[in-house]
């Protein structure tokens, strides 16, 4: 005959190993479906098939969410307008260049062109004529 104690440890021993036989079943399982994803990783040329078309979906949508964030802030920057640049800005960086190239003195760059003395003296030094290289030390 069987005392409490025994039943109730081959109770537990039973519970034990159906635990672990669900445990290994679930194992199984996953580990065929991951095996059937590589294998359709593998198939397809570009790997897409390796996401589900529920995550597909999911990632269209949040570029979708992220273009509108994008189209609307330009939107909004293109309503506002833009900034008016000072005068000695607004002159194209090639003007410099060719007033440089022409002979220009580094105030004339300073004062058409809105160049800082540094930007000037380095223009005037790459692309000035070579008279112009030794006054500008």
């Amino acid at each position: 005959m069987m005392n409490i104690e025994s039943t109730y440890s081959l109770y537990l021993l039973l519970l034990s190993n159906g635990a672990l036989a669900a445990a290994a079943a679930i194992a199984i399982l996953r580990l065929q479906r991951m095996s059937q994803q590589q294998q359709s990783f593998w198939d397809s040329p570009t790997g897409v098939a390796l996401t589900s078309q529920s995550d597909q979906d999911e990632l269209i949508r949040a570029i979708d969410q992220r273009f509108s964030v994008l189209r609307d802030g330009i939107d909004r920057l293109a309503r506002e307008g833009k900034p008016d640049l000072p005068v000695a800005h607004s002159l194209p960086f090639e003007n410099a260049v060719r007033m440089a190239k022409h002979g220009a003195t580094l105030d004339d760059l300073i004062h058409n062109c809105g160049l800082s003395a540094t930007e000037a003296r380095l223009l005037i030094r790459v692309h000035g004529q070579s008279t112009t290289h030794t006054e500008v030390h």
